[in-house]
């Protein structure tokens, strides 16, 4: 028996979208999709896979590095380093802005440089992500004088404005992610080094983006069918598909979601002590 003896199978954008619309007979063998279907099909594709969340192959592993706070000279004449990122306005500036505080912590020295507005101030406990990152976890800190590793705790959202002592200075121990379009990672406590540490953390990122003809997905061989009716339930309605046809798209696109998403997760054993009564 003669085998290919390859395993690299896999679909362009386009042949995705092609399949989509064939799936819901509106594309003949042999028929060309417009322009605008197959612009329309990118989109949703990519909505889509936006939409599918944390998948257990989307992680990576991301170095942290430390790049010192922006000091700035306040009206007072001391200085002001920044605490929290954020690009340089009337409300924010030290000592006159009406929420200054929040930005801004006081020194002692008298040195900075000069405030402008609309400049980018960066703080040591704020490193900047890159945008597509979802969330993070398991972070670990490097102490490059001491040559050793130190687990960081993850905390929420209150915990981290519970904190007793904002400003304090060491060596951080614990984390806090913000999910927004553009996240933001904290550090606690406000680090006292900007070059003795590096850090490391697991992260989920969204997967690229299919933005041409000829992208391959940036998902495993198994969720080129999921893509595929997925895409074709988002297209059903324009095609006037409804009821029970409609459902029946939306089924078997569930089903291979589910198949998909079964190979994405970790497996471990669970043991479970019963409590017998006693103190």
């Amino acid at each position: 028996m003669a085998i290919s003896g390859s395993s690299d199978f896999n679909l362009i954008t386009n042949e995705i979208i092609e399949l989509a619309y064939k799936s819901i007979n509106a594309l003949g063998d042999g028929a060309t999709l417009t322009g605008g279907q197959y612009s329309t099909g990118r989109k949703l594709l990519n909505m889509i896979q936006k939409n599918l969340g944390l998948l257990l192959w989307n992680q990576e592993i991301i170095t942290v590095n430390l790049t010192a706070s922006s000091i700035v000279l306040g009206s007072d004449g001391v200085d002001y380093e920044c605490i929290r990122n954020h690009t340089a306005s009337t409300t924010n500036k030290p000592v006159t802005g009406s929420q200054y505080l929040s930005f801004w912590k006081e020194l002692t020295t008298t040195s900075g440089a000069t405030w402008v507005d609309g400049t980018a101030q960066t703080s040591i406990c704020n490193p900047k992500l890159d945008t597509n990152i979802i969330d993070i976890e398991n972070g670990l800190r490097r102490d490059k004088s001491s040559e050793t590793n130190s687990q960081i705790t993850k905390i929420t959202n209150e915990e981290f404005f519970n904190r007793y002592d904002t400003n304090s200075t060491a060596a951080p121990t614990q984390f806090w992610f913000k999910r927004k379009s553009t996240p933001e990672l904290f550090l606690y406590p406000y680090p006292d080094s900007a070059t003795n540490y590096v850090f490391e953390f697991n992260a989920y990122k969204y997967s690229d983006d299919m933005d041409s003809a000829t992208d391959n997905p940036d998902f495993p061989q198994e969720w080129l069918s999921p893509l595929t009716k997925l895409l074709a339930v988002e297209l059903a309605p324009q095609r006037g598909i409804t009821g029970q046809q409609f459902k029946d798209l939306v089924f078997l696109a569930e089903t291979a979601r589910k198949n998909a998403e079964q190979k994405d997760h970790e497996t471990g054993s669970l043991y479970i002590t019963p409590n017998l009564g006693g103190y």
